[in-house]
């Protein structure tokens, strides 16, 4: 500041151009010195020379820019994404901010801001290959999260976008080992191993990648190609317990059941916690017909995970060849109960499935109210169910219910915010700030909090709301006018 007061005397009070152009220089001081800072680790100082700038000049939009990214460094997600968006509004569509923000939106687990995001960051910067991968990614962490077939188009998009990531940098591992591992999840493990292989070709010396071409192999009927690439891992890093255990288990396919248990047992001292490595381990432990340590090992793997049914069903082979017989009947009577619920979740996912295209609402809350009686557990039929009650005193409980089980249901929060804005509930704040901690890019929640605000008087309030809806929607003539 003292500065700026001495360029003002030399230039003369008449001169509001020159003042203007000191302020901005002194901005641009700031900035340029927290770029300094923050690349050179000091990330807390740099943030306070960015907050410096904004003093000076609140419209600099790098500075909004540099302090964005230097809060997401520091883990302040929340306080990132509003600096995002005001960088946003002062230059919309900016690319480089878009992409800041998609990345703070996938930490948090917004995949839909991140994508939406990420779409108009590859429609104006198309050779931009990371934005294809992360477009890609979380394109396919959504797919995953789905419950129903309408995700597969979300599948067939993470391919295509992440085969475009590594056509645009073929020397990018990253881009073919990710684009790798897509295609053997989708089934298509020849294309797995090609892909993979490009990434060992480019990274030879990554034990990660060597594992993944591994497993590729082994599920592409390479044993032998299995076996190299998996002891070529543990050759580059000896402590991988998962490398290990995927040794283990080609060994046990390939019949050599005495050094599957010794790479297995190896496998389960380095990582005690896995219950698929114990599983294993005892599984081979059965076949050596060694009865005490397979049954120690499988009821390990039973503590560990209860629903793994594979390891109770060898455990109740194990128990009945040692004369445990009532221990048996109780571990096959454990089985049958977990796949009943495996049953029922897969028929609750077919009537979400069939509710979505169910000719009326009626229809739909029925099919849904039984997929709720079927896995009372599956929170998306809870929460179809309360959208197919509209605005119902039922659908506020299912949603709350919703909540209950997963506290970090943003749409619940969203939807429950709605329903009790129109009911003229005060509370429905709180929901709208919940769902927006956990997904910016719920715009309308903006809009709604924005129009509270300036009822209440809360000028502030209103201009951060309204800030946020122009960032994500820049053509938005409500928050335009309201931000003149």
């Amino acid at each position: 500041m003292r500065y700026t007061a001495a360029v003002l005397i030399v230039c003369g009070t008449a001169s509001i151009l020159c003042a203007q152009t000191a302020i901005v220089n002194s901005a641009r001081v700031h900035d340029a010195a927290g770029v300094k800072l923050g690349d050179s680790g000091n990330i807390p100082r740099a943030i306070q020379e960015f907050r410096q700038a904004l003093e000076l000049d609140p419209a600099f939009y790098p500075a909004h820019y540099h302090l964005a990214v230097a809060l997401h460094r520091l883990g302040l997600s929340r306080d990132a994404v509003g600096a995002y968006e005001m960088a946003l509004r002062l230059r919309p569509r900016t690319a480089e901010a878009q992409y800041g923000l998609s990345a703070v939106c996938a930490e948090l687990g917004d995949r839909d801001g991140a994508i939406r995001l990420l779409r108009e960051v590859e429609a104006s910067l198309p050779k931009f290959a990371e934005a294809h991968y992360n477009l890609g990614l979380n394109l396919w962490n959504r797919y995953k999260a789905g419950v129903d077939s309408k995700q597969k188009a979300d599948l067939d998009e993470a391919s295509a976008q992440l085969s475009i990531a590594a056509h645009l940098d073929p020397a990018s591992a990253k881009f073919q080992g990710a684009l790798g591992q897509l295609q053997g999840d989708n089934g298509q493990w020849a294309e797995a191993v090609a892909s993979i292989r490009k990434a060992v070709s480019v990274e030879p010396a990554n034990a990660e990648y060597r594992h993944r071409l591994g497993l590729a192999l082994r599920a592409n009927g390479d044993l032998a190609g299995a076996l190299a690439q998996l002891r070529a891992a543990l050759d580059l890093n000896p402590a991988s317990a998962l490398a290990r255990r995927s040794l283990g288990l080609v060994m046990r396919e390939k019949g050599d059941y005495n050094q599957a248990a010794s790479e297995l047992r190896r496998s389960v001292d380095v990582q005690p916690e896995d219950s698929q490595g114990h599983y294993l381990l005892g599984s081979v432990l059965l076949k050596l017909n060694h009865l005490p340590v397979a049954v120690h090992e499988l009821r390990e793997a039973a503590r560990l995970d209860p629903f793994l049914v594979e390891a109770r069903s060898a455990l109740a082979q194990a128990l009945q060849r040692t004369g445990a017989k009532e221990d048996a009947l109780a571990e096959l009577a454990a089985v049958r109960r977990i796949n009943a619920e495996k049953d029922a979740v897969s028929r609750a996912t077919l009537l979400i499935e069939m509710a979505g295209s169910a000719a009326d609402a009626n229809t739909a809350a029925a099919q849904l109210r039984e997929a709720v009686e079927l896995s009372p557990e599956l929170t998306e039929a809870r929460f179809r169910l309360a959208l197919a009650l509209g605005d119902s005193a039922e659908a506020g409980a299912t949603l709350r219910r919703v909540l209950q089980l997963n506290p970090r249901h943003a749409a619940a929060h969203y939807q429950l915010g709605m329903l009790l804005h129109r009911r003229g509930d005060r509370s429905a704040a709180d929901e709208l700030s919940k769902a927006l901690e956990l997904a910016p890019g719920l715009t309308e929640a903006h809009r709604v909090l924005a129009r509270m605000a300036m009822r209440s008087n809360d000028t502030s309030g209103a201009e951060r709301h309204w800030t946020a809806v122009a960032a994500w929607v820049p053509d938005d003539a409500e928050a335009n006018r309201n931000l003149k």
